[in-house]
């Protein structure tokens, strides 16, 4: 017998005798401009579902979404994730496109770095703002630790909204990359343990920036214009994240430490360009309180900070290697939460409970930028009058000040009110 009817005859029994499940959701909304409630037209997951099949110790499971706008009215599918998993008796091994998840703090997760963020989507939560890479994980389970073990052969940037007029950050045009990923394979593994009535985890990743920086340049003979080729710098990530009890309190502490390295290589050195020669590391952290209530209202505070500890950064010139004085591009992180874009330093103080017998939810949160001013908040209401129907209704306002650059500034045209009608199935 063949061997493709071999495998087709494989996966039919496979299929046959599996357990199957499907759930997902259809949430349409519609965004609109606080300022002149004019139309928010930004692609968002009208339909989102996942299929899983259980067969012993073996699982496959696939997320889809349907991407749509209303302007284009194109639907977009997406297959956001793939893989097959098998459970032996000391752990688990999963192989296919992935979603990751590490850390202990809720939304903002420095250490948690495996996949790319999908910008469109940076406001919602856990795996919902991440695109899914190809990767082979492995996770070790003991009696009092477990290691997991994460390798990824392909390189997968963030997708970032270019040339959208209705995303104030975006950036007008998208670049192009002119120097090339040597090495595409990233990896990374993750220790967690309990200790002095804790839950602790160590982690480290050694991969690929998701957002391109500069690497070469090209200066005219004064010096005053200049141009640039784009890549992604490598960057290592040392993280711990902390989980405890403080009486009625629950601590949530997360931290990261990033190594970035651009280093010019042979193929450089045969070029008539600049090289940008740079050794960075900077830090991004999460401190997290949270405390639930007798009626079960949830109220949580974060500290979110990010610090640049060493830039060593020179121009290098073609040929002769020498280091140049030159004016060096402003440093950007190319890895890390997106948050950290907004600010510095930053309080986030939200809370969400259910009423009437879980019918209505209510959440909001406000996040201060504690290095200039600027204000986010966000307010969200859930009504369901019948099972796995509800209406949304929600809003975001930002406000900044008279500072052109200030995030916040920019972001106050995106303020707006969202409503919408959400069911699960």
């Amino acid at each position: 017998m063949p061997v493709k009817k071999i495998i087709l005859v494989l996966l039919n029994s496979f299929f046959l005798w599996c357990q199957t499940s499907i759930t997902g959701e259809i949430n349409p909304y519609v965004m609109t401009r606080t300022s002149d409630r004019s139309q928010i037209d930004l692609p968002f997951r009208l339909l989102s579902f996942q299929i899983d099949h259980s067969f012993n110790a073996f699982d496959i499971k696939t997320t889809s979404g349907l991407e749509y706008r209303y302007l284009s009215k194109e639907p977009l599918f997406t297959l956001r994730e793939a893989y097959i998993s098998f459970y032996p008796s000391w752990g688990e091994i999963k192989a296919g496109k992935q979603i990751h998840s590490w850390g202990s703090v809720d939304v903002i997760n420095p250490t948690d770095n495996l996949n790319s963020y999908d910008y469109y989507y940076m406001f919602k939560a856990d795996a919902g703002k991440k695109i899914g890479s190809l990767s082979l994980s492995s996770i070790f389970y003991s009696e009092s630790y477990q290691v997991e073990l994460v390798l990824q052969p392909k390189f997968s940037p963030n997708r970032i909204p270019y040339a959208e007029d209705d995303f104030p950050l975006a950036p007008d045009l998208k670049p192009n990359i002119n120097h090339k990923i040597e090495n595409e394979t990233e990896y990374g593994f993750r220790f967690q343990t309990s200790l002095l009535d804790s839950d602790v985890s160590f982690s480290f990743f050694n991969g690929i920036d998701r957002i391109p920086s500069v690497f070469r340049g090209a200066f005219s003979s004064d010096f005053k214009e200049s141009t640039f080729d784009l890549g992604y710098r490598k960057t290592s990530v040392y993280g711990t994240d902390l989980v405890s009890f403080i009486g009625d309190f629950t601590l949530r502490a997360e931290g990261a430490l990033y190594r970035t390295i651009n280093k010019p290589i042979e193929d450089d050195k045969e070029s008539l360009k600049y090289l940008l020669n740079q050794e960075i590391i900077y830090s991004q952290f999460v401190v997290q309180f949270e405390y639930t209530t007798e009626n079960d209202l949830m109220l949580s505070a974060q500290f979110i900070g990010s610090e640049l500890i060493n830039n060593k950064s020179n121009w290098v010139a073609p040929e002769s290697n020498e280091p140049m004085e030159l004016p060096i591009p402003e440093f950007s992180p190319g890895m890390g939460t997106p948050f950290a874009m907004f600010t510095d330093r930053a309080l986030l103080v939200s809370s969400s409970g259910v009423l009437m017998d879980d019918q209505l939810d209510i959440s909001g949160s406000i996040m201060t930028n504690l290095s200039e001013t600027g204000l986010m908040i966000s307010v969200g209401i859930g009504y369901s009058p019948i099972l796995n129907w509800k209406i949304e209704l929600a809003t975001t306002q930002f406000k900044g000040n008279e500072s052109p650059i200030n995030p916040f500034t920019l972001m106050e045209d995106f303020s707006h009110i969202r409503w919408g009608l959400l069911y699960n199935f």
